[in-house]
């Protein structure tokens, strides 16, 4: 009997100093539900030099229309650029100057957010006394941020759309995803980056003591916009066969050799 205890406690001793030099076991949960920007660990990485494009020259109608596509591990994106001229307006033979870029995928939902944008009108002007004529010169700016502390809101309203990463950010399987987000513009397409809009001078008011000439910049909406000409980078999920994936493409829109602006992926993740 005594053996038998000595035997137990022996046992019993030997678990234990097993059990305290145990190592740990990893917690997978972080890595199968989030995913870190510009980090490689666990992903599949794609690498892009350039991609093709089909170009649609309608410069005479008013519009260059850019057509492009990449896959990340065989799920396809597609892009577009659209160059014409600031909406309901057009001068032939002035520069096109006013772009709307977006992208698409059947098989990517991206991370959106919904904000508040809130949009101030901005009014300078410029006297010019004349020896006949009193000029005026009025430049209005509707703009996402107060341009100076006299600026009034004018209004706010909801709106979806595509959350720009830092590396290094985190993406969570929680997150909001969608296809799309249902801009009027082009429904099939994410919004990425729209211009401002701008108007030249108009006479608003010819008198023969007076004229007024104004003018208008619609930049309400370009806090929402990425940079240009900066990386940064876009959250994705996708499902398939594998279950949800989550992943990431880094994005640049700078000018191509024509001098457009058009959106060039650099590089892509999606976890295995």
């Amino acid at each position: 009997m005594k053996k038998n205890l000595i035997f137990l406690l022996v046992v019993l001793m030997v678990g234990l100093i097993i059990s305290c030099h145990k190592e740990p076991q990893p917690n997978n949960e972080q890595t199968i539900d989030s995913i870190t920007f510009g980090d490689y660990e666990g992903m599949d990485v794609c690498t892009y030099d350039s991609i093709d494009w089909e170009i649609i020259d309608n410069e005479n109608m008013g519009n260059i229309l850019y057509y492009g596509g990449f896959d990340v591990n065989g799920k396809g994106v597609g892009l577009r650029t659209l160059l014409t001229y600031s909406p309901g307006f057009w001068i032939p033979g002035e520069p096109l100057n006013y772009y709307e870029i977006g992208l698409y995928s059947d098989d990517l939902a991206f991370h959106f957010q919904t904000v508040s944008n809130d949009v101030f009108h901005h009014f300078d002007s410029t006297v010019i006394q004349t020896d006949s004529v009193t000029l005026i010169y009025i430049d209005g700016i509707s703009s996402c941020t107060q341009i100076s502390e006299s600026d009034q809101l004018d209004h706010s309203y909801q709106i979806n759309v595509l959350v720009q990463h830092n590396k290094n950010e985190t993406l969570n399987k929680k997150d909001s995803f969608k296809n799309s987000l249902c801009w009027d513009w082009d429904s099939h397409y994410i919004p990425l980056f729209i211009s401002n809009a701008e108007y030249p001078y108009v006479t608003a008011l010819d008198t023969t003591d007076v004229i007024v000439y104004q003018s208008y910049i619609n930049a309400a909406e370009e806090c929402l916009w990425p940079p240009l000409n900066e990386p940064f980078f876009l959250g994705f999920k996708t499902s398939d066969e594998k279950g949800d994936r989550l992943g990431w493409i880094k994005f640049i829109i700078e000018p191509n050799a024509n001098g457009h602006y058009i959106p060039k992926p650099l590089e892509a993740a999606i976890q295995k």
